[in-house]
């Protein structure tokens, strides 16, 4: 199976949805650097990262394996964007780190959030 991708060249879509792939199967078929928020709605907070694995990272949070975020779910995937190199996603993820909630909330609805 191929489609166009956004930017018009052909890209090879999985026959098997990433959740239901292995992590290892996802990391490959990914390749990108995704920067990431997540929604607590018990704490009513965001929180913004960077991962090559999205799916795996919430996981994580999920768990109570990342610091910040431990006690404080569950989380919620909420936007997402990637990036084909890991020097912009850092850059994003900082300037998202400057951000207010107001602002966030914007974000999450505009074309730019690929979960969309």
């Amino acid at each position: 199976n191929t489609a166009l991708s956004r930017q018009g060249s052909r890209v090879r879509v999985p026959s098997t949805p990433l959740t239901k792939r292995s992590h290892k199967e996802r990391f490959f078929i990914m390749e990108k650097f995704v920067v990431y928020i997540i929604y607590s709605e018990t704490f009513q907070v965001y929180y913004k990262g960077f991962s090559l694995d999205v799916l795996k990272r919430l996981e994580e949070h999920n768990l109570g394996k990342s610091e910040y975020t431990r006690n404080k779910g569950p989380w919620k995937l909420v936007f997402y964007r990637t990036f084909s190199t890991k020097t912009e996603a850092l850059k994003y993820e900082k300037l998202l780190k400057r951000q207010n909630v107001k602002y966030l909330e914007w974000l999450i609805q505009q074309s730019l959030n690929e979960i969309q």
